[in-house]
């Protein structure tokens, strides 16, 4: 997501306005200095900046996590808006929609996090001494390395890359938190089989969201579309 700034727009927006949109609600925008700061956009369309000319495109929506698919906050539809603010000398010349977008959300939390049945198997005093050699296999990768642990702390663990991968060079020095003990197999095959495991979870998780797109799009049809944006008068 990066920085961004935000815009207050107190003036009357064109366009489908979704529900949850209040009087108070903020947009992002990258289109400024991207300083996190805050740009109020007046009733009679005076903006915060009276130098500034520009075109300004600001966004919000109700969508509160991703992957895979949308989640709202009650599982309502994923609602996306985005408008267009020409400013001339700290003043609004113009403004109009120019995306409304509804799709199909599930219950946020819905889809649990990936549990990893090993997890409360593992023994941290196992795991995390000096001298000991373990594979390390990070959730997104499909190789792992071979890693020795050379020091241990109180809240975590210094290790040494033995092999490499496409993230790590042999001799790479890390430090890990001993909450990524998930991340840790005494044996490459443990490390796979986990790995497997999750994708085949997310597999899951993927279609049963597609299922619900398909009986909301069977029910429903997408409207609003960017040829509909509607600029003010």
């Amino acid at each position: 997501m990066g920085l961004f700034d935000t815009i207050c727009c107190a003036m009357p927006l064109p366009g489908v306005r979704p529900a949850w949109l209040r009087e108070d609600s903020g947009f992002q925008t990258k289109d400024l200095d991207c300083t996190m700061t805050t740009y109020h956009i007046a009733p009679d369309g005076s903006f915060s900046d009276p130098g500034y000319t520009g075109v300004i495109v600001f966004y919000n929506s109700n969508i509160v996590a991703t992957g895979p698919g949308l989640y709202t906050r009650i599982g309502e539809d994923a609602e996306s808006v985005e408008y267009e603010a020409t400013v001339v000398g700290g003043v609004v010349q113009t403004l109009k929609q120019t995306e409304y977008q509804r799709q199909y959300a599930m219950v946020s939390g819905s889809h649990p996090p990936y549990y990893e049945p090993s997890k409360d198997l593992k023994s941290p005093q196992e795991y995390f001494t000096v001298g000991k050699r373990l594979y390390c296999l990070y959730g997104g990768q499909d190789i792992g390395a071979w890693v020795r642990v050379v020091y241990v702390g109180t809240r975590e663990v210094a290790v040494e890359y033995e092999t490499a991968n496409d993230f790590s060079f042999v001799g790479t020095l890390e430090t890990m938190s001993k909450a990524m003990l998930h991340l840790l197999w005494l044996s490459e095959e443990e490390a796979q089989g986990e790995r497997q495991a999750r994708v085949k979870y997310g597999e899951v998780q993927r279609e049963e969201y597609q299922q619900g797109a398909r009986e909301w799009a069977s029910k429903r049809s997408l409207h609003a579309e960017p040829d509909d944006a509607e600029e003010m008068p």
